[in-house]
């Protein structure tokens, strides 16, 4: 009787660790690497106005798997910020919220107006050399930390 036992347990431990298998095969993750993304270059460009501002970073992923920035915060500004992008339409730019944005394993973006930034609501009166804190929330690696230096406009001109 012992050695019945034995066999179910053995037998009962196999089927479902093949079951646990076979769902993570079906997710799409089986084989994928993890991504390794480094949040660097941080600008906050100097605000012309008091409505909005923008900040950019360079995402690189050192990793063997994709990842997407998802939404963007910072402690320092209490009006909060956005991932956002600019559409031209007819000649005509505006902002518009952007749901996320993907970092391709191995890869680099660098973030721009047209592809991805962050906007910046009510910025309160940043001034050149001031830092703003972020966070950065990924769909794999969670939360980064990070912080952008404010730039005049020529200083972002000649670092882009």
């Amino acid at each position: 009787m012992s050695a019945v036992r034995t066999a179910l347990t053995a037998l009962g431990a196999a089927a479902v660790t093949l079951l646990l298998l076979t769902l993570y095969t079906a997710t799409g993750a089986a084989g994928e690497g993890r991504p390794e993304i480094a949040v660097v270059d941080g600008m906050v460009l100097e605000p012309t106005n008091d409505l909005q501002g923008s900040a950019y970073f360079t995402l690189r992923n050192t990793g063997e798997g994709a990842d997407r920035l998802l939404s963007v915060s910072s402690p320092d500004l209490p009006d909060g910020v956005m991932l956002s992008r600019v559409l031209v339409r007819d000649g005509a730019g505006s902002m518009r919220p952007l749901d996320s944005l993907p970092v391709p394993a191995g890869g680099e973006v660098r973030m721009d107006p047209w592809k991805g930034n962050i906007m910046l609501n009510r910025p309160p009166g940043l001034k050149p050399g001031q830092p703003v804190r972020f966070v950065l929330r990924f769909a794999v690696s969670g939360e980064v930390e990070a912080v952008a230096t404010t730039v005049t406009i020529a200083e972002f001109n000649s670092r882009s």
